[in-house]
């Protein structure tokens, strides 16, 4: 995010939205006011987020290079914009036991697993529904998938 407002500067005339209360609470470092918040897995979200949308409103996306674009899907393709923001690397070195693993990103798992294996006996928490296929493309499938990106969906999931 602030690779982004390094370089586009805060627009009173602009709305602002927030996928989830985390990424709310790092954009509200760089604007006053956020018009909407969603709560819940990313495709009800974006179900959330286009009703919000006024007819011939353009919503600029700053994404990942390895972004799914989930919720620019459910929109109309005129009205997205999207501006690759940062690059995501998948350079997870450490070769670590545990006994619950929790992932964030389906680029999470890909980094993860370069160095590490999974085992079906293992408790395994995804956050989000592509996340839980990324997994399950591993062979794994005994996956809990937190509701929701705040703490309240994750430890729902644990």
């Amino acid at each position: 995010m602030s690779a982004f407002f390094s370089q586009h500067k805060y627009d009173n005339s602009k709305k602002y939205a927030a996928l989830g209360n985390a990424t709310a609470t790092a954009l509200q470092m760089h604007v006053p006011h956020i018009h909407f918040i969603g709560d819940g897995e990313t495709t009800e979200v974006a179900k959330q987020f286009l009703n919000q949308l006024m007819p011939n409103e353009i919503v600029l996306f700053p994404i990942s290079n390895v972004s799914l674009q989930t919720v620019q899907k459910s929109l109309p393709k005129s009205a997205v914009i999207n501006v690759e923001a940062y690059q995501t690397e998948e350079n997870f070195t450490e070769n670590i036991e545990a006994d619950t693993y929790i992932f964030t990103s389906p680029s999470n798992v890909r980094g993860f697993l370069k160095h590490n294996t999974l085992s079906a006996a293992k408790k395994i928490i995804a956050i989000g529904l592509s996340t839980k296929k990324e997994v399950e493309a591993c062979g794994i499938f005994n996956i809990s998938v937190a509701y929701s990106y705040n703490e309240l969906g994750l430890l729902d999931g644990i």
